[in-house]
């Protein structure tokens, strides 16, 4: 083969002579043809390497692997590749040939490749290899040599620079610093991931370097998958005194391999450590330790380890008291410790003990920084030794008291201070007295420490002037309790006795009973009373003076120290006001004796004086004026007239009656009686008066005294004449635009009675018809439109009114017309647009002059005429919902309007694309109104795109399917799509199949019905989709579906028996064979359910010695036939049981079975008829063949033998069997009980709900035959499970089986209850029974009250309700609903509140409210009605409390809010407004303030100037009103302007009022300076009352002085020294006389002047010191002295307001006890609070006395609810009632209050007081004034 080895291979040929051809065309090209020799030689060279390729050529490899790459872990072995050429003739040999040495073996025959040795690609990065094919048949060779790369894998550990790396540092290196730099790590592949080095303490097992990582940090300098490189760095401090040694694991890892290193760290130690104590404890001794004792020590050593040195103490603070040796360190005492010394007060002394490393021993050099230096503090405790006694801090007290000092009061000025200051038990110590322990006590009676102690009077009685001792001695002594030394301290307390007034005065008679006649005269001895004291002096007999008291005593005088009662004094004794017996018979007294001089004690005794009667009074008559009447024709009047004359004398002769004036002589009157009747029948013109009348004096008679009264009688006129009107009908017109007050027509009427009588007297009325607009003057007939009468001729047009004309006799004649007024139409209503807001739709491709829309309006007015049009504004947007620019596209001409018929029509080419929606401004005119009337509205047009595209479907291919999909799977997507529009819809009109379903509005298509590629294998479908364009277009597409064939069917059998055939491919003879059912053998499923045969196929049946065959299983199932029947268990079946059973019960089962299977052994059981059981006691389940008890089997005892059957086929089939079965039934000795009542299982009964507890709702019964118990019956319930006589309901007797409740029902809660009744007997030894369901069905009653909703507290939900103040009346504003839990509840509705104006009314059927009269929110804005609901038609007993109503849920309250409407204009308070302002003033400056009130405050009121502002001087605050300057007012004074007479006007945008305002400018020269000597701050806040003062004063005439003054400043008063003074002021002052003229400076002083001389309290009330003419300039001066003089003022006045509250606090506690007590005593007293003291101010003026309100003080009248004790109080004279802690604390601290007029403007709280159990109260008016 080596021949071979240098020729070129085929594709080098087929290269050489393609290049070759190449560069015989570009020879061509350039002119050398074929003859060319040079075109020859190519083309012969050509021709040869052709013949050459043609040869050999097509020999070379396909496979080499030139496309093959070795992973370096390969390992050896086959490499599954194989070499593979084309073109060889005849076999192929491979080999191959590597450079260096062999690392494939090819497999010569094959060309399989083999591995025949491992490959590191670290070594042997890529192989070169040659591979050889030889090819027998032509002898050919190829060689192809390949670059073979080995692949990278994961197979080498990352790898330190060093596996332990070392390093040291001083301990004291600093965190940050770098431990150790450029720490590296290589992994020499190249398929790992990056390298990551961490610190690892897992690694490591030492638990000492666990905590390397966190000390050192490791850092990255950068990193890649073959180097990483570092350097490690501190993190935390370290100390080689806690650890000298680290070791920091490290861990590198390259995504697959781990490699492990180490860094090892030593630390140097350097002298960084502070010392530390070793030692340092408290320790504790006792007081008295003498100076220089050891008391303990401290111990420290040096931190660091090495080299530790000497350590020195030293005592942080000096210390008088210790000494710390400084090498030692041992603690001595310096002085005796006594922990009484100051130094030692607290107990202890804490010592800072400082510890110092010794630097320089021979240079003294000791550590001062705190790396040498510990400190320490320890306690030295000093305990108490018991050397201190207690000590009194006064040792002797002196003080008086009373002999009748209360209980536990302490003695004054006595406070006992006692201390010891040795501490705990050392310290306690306790009280006593060295003598009088029975009157007095220390308190408390021991203490501690330091105490403050009192002594309190123990027993007060023991402690007498008159019997006791004087003066009391004795000492008090503080005594340890707690130490054996019982120190003590002992103080001496002297006590004097005060003697007090402690007896009373005693009368001698205790009481006086005396007579005197009523017309005593003054100075009348009545009687002396006497009284005796036992005190001496002025505490007794000689101190008792005597007073008077009681109802009257003002009659009677007393002399107050000889006890003498007289008559006193008086005008007219016997009458008036004096002593009279008519008014008061008796005189009961209370004559009060007081000891003291008056000012003691006191008693008091009864005197009771009667008065004798004389005759020294006149009769009176009841009454001066008597007034009847009488009819025509009769005698006695009606009422009967009775003069009554009374003498209140008890002396004195009859009365007697007579007529003294009486010029008719018609009547008579009876003397003794005063009857008094007409002499003869009595007529109407009998009376000589012109009304009717006969008028006579009466005298009455006691013989000695007369009296005198009127009577006037009317003659009463038959009424027997009715009013007639002159006309019946009336008739008149009025415009609609009539105001009211208007007059229309008179009416008249006559009458033939007397005109003088009310017979012929008529009155006026119209009764029907005037609907509030007509009234009619009820005297004169005349008929006018009322007040408030508004006429609307489209709303009514004409008014027929019944007048009425009634007489005033009786009866009561009446007349009636008809009155009818015509409205007459006024053209004033505006026309409008229906609706007002329009809306069209045009296409945009129709024709100009197209209608599109025809507008419509409507006029109220009948003769109106009206025109259409449009107007500005106009707008548009486009389809994107953006504004259209007009001047890009003028839509505004789109549209025309037809003026007359209103139609729209277009009148330009429309385009949505531009404009899509136009919204135009229509206006309608009524053309016959003067002037024209207009309405406006708006008329929105959408232009709609016409739809001239129709919809496509997106391409889409046909599609197959499989068979079988579920119904719902997704099968494509027929998606379209529109130019113009959005699709509309998908659908499919051809479905054939109906395969399949499109949604609606995503042509997602899904399967709809089964796919059975078996029954059709394609369809096909045609789906539509439309656009929601106008018109609506469509487009259609068709879909081809294939279906496609899954194995879904199993096969099936198609005949009973096969023939098995095997085919032989051998030619010749073959074999067939069929398999059948041997002869004589038999087929049993039930035996052999599957037979299993071996079938044999063999060929050459002629020839055995050649025969084939195979062998294969053939399964032979048979299938079930009905061929077995079925069969009992058992033949006989027996049972035995007792005629008590209950029905149902089962008795046995019976069972067979079948050897078939499925259908065929499907049993079904029944009983055999004409058996032993005739009458069917007994039942057999089908299924089951359980038999049960069908019937009762009482009384029915015996032998039951039946025959029961079993059929297969579910009771179908061919085959049966049967089985005995006998049942014994048995006679019981107990049968159950047998009910009668109820006689139904399940009755109903009804009771009604609200009934009594015990109360019989049913009597059941029941009966058994049995004897003895077997018979006794007891009845219950069967409820939860067990026997009981009762539930939460009912209660049943056990004995009697009467049924009764427990509860009282409430159907509203449980309509119904559904009891199991049980009647059980006594049986042994089993009771029976028997049970019966009983319904109890509640029947309802009105036992609930309706109820408004409520809240959650139980009150009912108010009902809020708005109306609008010009709704009409009768219409609907709300409503009140109640609900009633009751069945089919009648509820009625009541106003029982609130509607005292009657201007609501309420359907008392409906709970519907209606306005019954027109509402104004001027006059009320708010009303609140109080809504019952009932039950009952007429329900008086509704809670009238409006306390108690809100509790009450069938009260609710109705809160109706009117609307206002603006129907009130603003009005001006003042028609006239005056102000003034100066030239000084700056711009902006007040000058008056205007104000108007709204009524209806709709909108608020605002302010305009319409008038009179020259040159825009002035400006009014539109919502404030107040006037204030534009510009300087110089510049109009010189222009010779000196007032602005202005008007303005309030309006509240509709309504408007105006007003005058009057405003002077003033200059310098018109003004006064005022001196007055109060602060600024005060004068300010008065100068309205100022100005009020001087507008006040009057001339001589009578007359103003001023029309109007003006204050233009209010400053500090300047001194005549330019000094400023805060406390006195400087107002400027300028004033306007009623000319209008305003004077001058000089002027207005001299009249000032004049004024103060005639009358100065004016001025003096105002402060004011002097007058003078302002300066031109004003002068300033520095105020800032006062102001800190202020200051200071101000701070010292704070601290004595909180020292006088600190005070009046303490003296409030310190008599709280007393106070509180008496509190308690009169709580339940009725508060009578003291009538308010006013204090009156020297100048009223500047605490607004001055100018009190002139109105009347309101009087308020309180009533309140008094509870009465069981018995009356007792008085208690002249002791002030005290009110309570509040009044109280008032009083003692009145200071509380700066205002000191507030007790007085403030009207008393009444208090109320506590209700107590028993409701005895009074009812008390207390009246006071606001």
């Amino acid at each position: 083969m080596d021949r071979y080895e240098d020729l070129p291979n085929p594709r080098e040929i087929q290269v050489l002579v393609l290049k070759l051809l190449w560069a015989s065309s570009i020879l061509t090209s350039k002119g050398y043809t074929m003859e060319h020799p040079i075109q020859q030689a190519i083309v012969t060279v050509a021709f040869l390497l052709t013949i050459l390729h043609s040869v050999y050529g097509e020999f070379e490899f396909t496979k080499f692997m030139q496309d093959y790459s070795l992973f370096e872990n390969t390992p050896e072995g086959p490499l599954n590749y194989t070499l593979q050429t084309t073109g060889a003739t005849g076999q192929v040999l491979y080999n191959s040939k590597v450079d260096v040495r062999d690392v494939f073996q090819v497999n010569a025959q094959t060309g399989a490749v083999s591995l025949i040795r491992m490959i590191d690609r670290e070594d042997e990065p890529q192989i070169a290899v040659e591979f050889i094919a030889y090819d027998v048949g032509t002898n050919v060779e190829i060689r192809r040599p390949i670059t073979i790369q080995i692949r990278d894998v994961n197979d080498e550990n990352p790898q330190f620079s060093s596996q332990t790396m070392k390093t040291s540092l001083p301990e004291n290196t600093a965190v940050g610093t770098t431990v150790y730099a450029n720490l590296q790590v290589t992994d020499v592949d190249f398929t790992n991931s990056k390298l990551i080095v961490t610190c690892d303490p897992s690694v490591t097992s030492a638990p000492q370097y666990k905590d390397s990582c966190n000390k050192f940090k490791l850092n990255i300098d950068s990193d890649s998958n073959k180097n990483w490189i570092g350097h490690v760095t501190l993190a935390e401090p370290i100390d080689y005194e806690v650890q000298a040694f680290y070791q920091i694991p490290l861990a590198a890892f390259d995504g697959r391999q781990t490699q492990i290193g180490s860094i090892e760290v030593s630390l140097i130690n350097v002298q960084d450590t502070p010392p530390y104590f070793t030692r340092a404890v408290s320790t504790t001794v006792t007081e008295g330790i003498p100076a220089g004792s050891f008391l303990e020590y401290v111990e420290a050593v040096d931190g660091d380890r090495e080299n530790a040195r000497e350590i020195r103490y030293e005592l942080a603070f000096i210390d008088q008291l210790v000494r710390l040796d400084p090498v030692s360190g041992n603690i001595t005492t310096n002085v005796t410790f006594d922990r009484e010394s100051q130094d030692l007060i607290i107990g202890y002394i804490d010592l800072g003990i400082r510890a110092r490393e010794v630097i320089n021993a021979s240079a003294n050099i000791l550590g001062s920084n705190p790396s040498t230096t510990a400190y320490t503090t320890i306690r030295i405790n000093v305990v108490d030794a018991n050397d201190n006694s207690p000590k009194f801090a006064i040792t002797q007290f002196n003080v008086s008291i009373a002999e009748d000092i209360p209980n536990q009061s302490p003695l004054p000025s006595v406070i006992l201070t006692v201390s010891d200051p040795d501490l705990a038990n050392n310290a306690y110590f306790e009280f006593e007295l060295s003598n009088y322990n029975a009157e007095f006590e220390v308190s408390p009676s021991n203490g501690q420490g330091q105490t403050t102690a009192s002594i309190l009077i123990k027993d007060t009685n023991l402690i007498n002037y008159e019997t006791g001792p004087t003066q009391y001695i004795f000492d008090v002594i503080a005594r340890e309790t707690r130490t054996t030394e019982r120190r003590s301290g002992v103080a001496k307390v002297i006590v004097n006795v005060i003697d007090v007034n402690d007896n009373l005065p005693t009368f001698n008679p205790p009481n006086y009973d005396e007579r005197i006649v009523e017309t005593a005269p003054g100075g009348t001895i009545v009687v002396t009373v006497t009284a005796t004291d036992p005190d001496s002096g002025i505490l007794g007999n000689s101190g008792i003076r005597f007073g008077l008291l009681g109802d009257g005593s003002p009659l009677f005088k007393i002399d107050e120290v000889s006890g003498q009662v007289t008559v006193a004094n008086c005008p007219t004794p016997g009458s008036g006001f004096c002593i009279d017996y008519e008014q008061k018979s008796r005189y009961d007294l209370t004559v009060t004796a007081r000891d003291s001089g008056g000012s003691g004690q006191t008693v008091t005794s009864n005197l009771v004086i009667h008065i004798d009667d004389v005759n020294d009074n006149s009769p009176k008559f009841a009454t001066r004026n008597y007034i009847s009447y009488i009819e025509e024709l009769r005698t006695v009047p009606n009422p009967q007239v009775v003069v009554v004359a009374t003498d209140p004398d008890n002396v004195g002769g009859p009365i007697s009656y007579s007529l003294i004036q009486e010029s008719t002589l018609k009547w008579q009157i009876n003397s003794a009686t005063g009857n008094i009747t007409a002499k003869q029948p009595i007529l109407y013109d009998d009376a000589p008066g012109v009304n009717g009348s006969f008028i006579m004096t009466v005298q009455a008679s006691d013989g000695q005294y007369v009296d005198t009264g009127t009577v006037t009688i009317y003659v009463i006129d038959l009424n027997n004449n009715g009013p007639k009107f002159d006309i019946s009908d009336y008739y008149g017109k009025i415009n609609e635009k009539t105001l009211g007050n208007h007059y229309i027509l008179t009416v008249r009427a006559q009458d033939k009675d007397s005109p003088t009588s009310d017979a012929g007297k008529i009155d006026y009325s119209i009764n029907t018809g005037a609907f509030g607009k007509f009234v009619i003057n009820t005297a004169s007939g005349d008929i006018s439109t009322s007040p408030d009468a508004t006429f609307d001729f489209d709303v009514k047009k004409e008014y027929v009114m019944q007048v009425l004309a009634r007489d005033r006799g009786r009866p009561q004649q009446t007349g009636t017309s008809t009155v009818t007024i015509e409205i007459t139409d006024e053209n004033n209503k505006d026309p409008f647009f229906v609706p007002s807001t329009m809306r069209a739709e045009v296409y945009e491709n129709v024709a100009i002059g197209y209608s599109l829309f025809k507008v419509s309006a409507q006029d109220p007015d009948d003769n109106s005429i009206l025109r259409f049009a449009f107007t500005e504004p106009k707008s548009a947007i486009n389809p994107d919902g953006v504004q259209v620019n007009k001047n890009i596209y003028d839509y505004s001409d789109l549209f025309a309007v037809d003026p007359v018929a209103g139609h729209v029509l277009t009148n330009a080419k429309l385009d949505r694309d531009k404009a899509s929606v136009v919204t135009l401004t229509m206006t309608v005119t009524d053309t016959n109104a003067s002037p024209q009337q207009t309405g406006t509205g708006t008329l929105i047009i959408n232009i709609l795109e016409y739809n001239d595209q129709a919809p496509e479907f997106l391409p889409h291919s046909n599609i197959t399917i499989d068979e079988e999909r579920p119904i719902g799977t997704f099968v494509m997507a027929l998606l379209a799509k529109d130019q113009d529009d959005a699709i509309a819809e998908y659908s499919l009109p051809y479905n054939p199949s109906n395969f399949f379903a499109i949604g609606f509005q995503t042509g997602v298509l899904s399967v709809s019905s089964r796919i059975d590629f078996e029954k059709i294998e394609q369809t096909y479908f045609t789906a539509l989709v439309y656009d929601t364009g106008v018109p609506r277009l469509s487009a259609s597409t068709t879909v081809y579906v294939t279906i496609r064939n899954i194995n879904d069917n199993s096969p099936i059998f198609t005949q009973t028996s096969y023939t098995v055939l095997a085919n032989d491919a051998d030619k010749g003879d073959y074999g067939v064979g069929e398999i059948t059912v041997a002869p004589g053998a038999v087929l049993d499923r039930e035996t052999t359910p599957q037979i299993d045969v071996q079938v044999t196929a063999y060929d050459s049946p002629l020839d055995a010695s050649v025969r084939r065959f195979t062998n294969v299983r053939v399964y032979i199932s048979l299938d079930d036939i009905n061929d077995n029947p079925p069969v009992f268990t058992q033949s006989n079946y027996v049972a035995t049981i007792i005629e008590t059973v209950p029905v149902g019960i089962q008795v046995l089962q019976v069972f067979a079975t079948d050897a078939d299977i499925g259908y065929n052994a499907e049993i079904a059981y029944t009983i055999s008829n004409n058996t032993g059981d005739p009458t069917g006691f007994f039942s057999i389940a089908e299924k089951s063949g359980r038999i049960r008890v069908a019937k009762s089997l009482l009384r029915n005892s015996g032998v039951y033998t039946f025959i029961v059957q079993a059929r297969d086929q579910d009771g179908n089939g061919p085959y049966t069997h049967t089985a005995h079965v006998q049942i014994t039934v048995l006679e019981a000795t107990n049968s159950p009980p047998r009910w009668v009542i109820p006689p139904d299982q399940n009755m109903t009964v009804s009771v009604l709900e609200n009934q009594y507890l015990g109360m019989i709702v049913y009597d059941v019964h029941a009966e058994d035959s049995d004897k003895g118990n077997n018979g006794i019956i007891d009845y219950g319930f069967f409820a939860g499970g067990i026997f009981t006589n009762q539930t939460d309901e009912f209660l049943i007797n056990s004995i009697t089986g009467v049924i009764s409740a427990r509860i009282v029902y409430d159907r509203e809660k449980v309509p119904r209850y559904v009891l199991l009744l049980m009647a059980k007997d006594r049986g042994t030894p089993t009771p029976l029974d028997a049970t019966r369901y009983l319904t109890i069905q509640i029947k309802d009653v009105n036992d609930n009250i309706p109820k408004f909703p409520q809240l959650q507290d139980g009150s009912t939900r108010p009902i809020q309700i708005t109306v609008s103040e010009n709704v009409n009346v009768g219409d609907k504003i709300g409503e009140a609903i109640a609900t009633d839990d009751d069945e089919n509840p009648k509820i009625y509705y009541y106003i029982i509140g609130g509607n005292e104006k009657g201007k609501f009314s309420l359907d008392k059927t409906t709970g519907v409210m209606k306005l019954a009269a027109a509402v104004d929110s001027e006059q009320q804005k708010q009303y609140i009605l109080d809504v019952h609901a009932t039950n009952n038609v007429s329900d008086y007993t509704v809670i009238t409390n409006r306390r108690k109503r809100a509790l009450s849920p069938d009260i609710v309250q109705v809160i109706i809010n009117i609307r206002n409407t603006n129907d009130a204009p603003p009005e001006f308070e003042q028609s006239s407004y005056t102000g003034c302002i100066s030239t000084r003033a700056p711009i902006g400056q007040s000058i008056v303030t205007v104000y108007a009130k709204d009524q209806d405050s709709f909108g608020g009121v605002q302010y305009s100037i319409k008038s009179g502002n020259s040159d825009d001087g002035l400006e009014i605050g539109i919502n404030t009103g107040v006037i204030y300057n534009r510009k300087l007012m110089a510049d109009f004074i010189s222009r010779g302007v000196n007032q602005f007479n202005l008007v303005v006007r309030a309006t509240d945008n509709q309504l408007s009022d105006e007003s005058d305002v009057l405003i002077f400018v003033t200059q310098e020269g018109n003004e006064v300076e005022l001196v007055i000597t109060q602060p600024p701050l005060e004068v300010r806040q008065f100068v309205d009352q100022i100005k009020t003062t001087f507008e006040s004063l009057k001339n001589s005439d009578g007359s103003s002085v001023f029309k109007f003054v003006c204050i233009s400043a209010v400053r500090d008063h300047v001194t005549s020294g330019e000094q400023q003074d805060s406390y006195w002021s400087d107002v400027y002052l300028s004033a306007i006389s009623s000319t209008n003229y305003i004077y001058t400076g000089e002027q207005l002083l001299s009249i000032l002047n004049a004024q103060k001389a005639s009358n100065t309290e004016p001025f003096d009330l105002l402060y004011i010191k002097s007058l003078g003419v302002a300066d031109d300039e004003p002068t300033y001066v520095d105020g800032t002295p006062a102001m800190v003089v202020m200051i200071i003022v101000l701070i010292l006045l704070f601290f004595v307001i909180i020292f006088v509250i600190v005070a009046c606090y303490c003296i409030r506690r310190s008599k709280q006890n007393m106070k509180q007590n008496l509190i308690q005593r009169r709580n339940s007293d009725r508060l009578q609070p003291e009538p308010p003291i006013v204090i009156e101010s020297l100048h009223p003026m500047y605490d607004n006395k001055g100018f009190v309100s002139e109105e009347p003080a309101v009087q308020y009248a309180t009533v309140q609810k008094t509870f009465m004790d069981t018995r009356p109080r007792e008085p208690v004279p002249q002791e002030q009632e005290i009110v309570g802690p509040e009044s109280i604390d008032a009083v003692i601290c009145d200071n509380d209050d700066d205002s000191g007029s507030s007790q007085s403007s403030t009207p008393p709280t009444p208090r109320r007081p506590v209700e107590p159990e028993v409701e005895d109260f009074r009812i008390e008016t207390e009246v006071y004034e606001e």
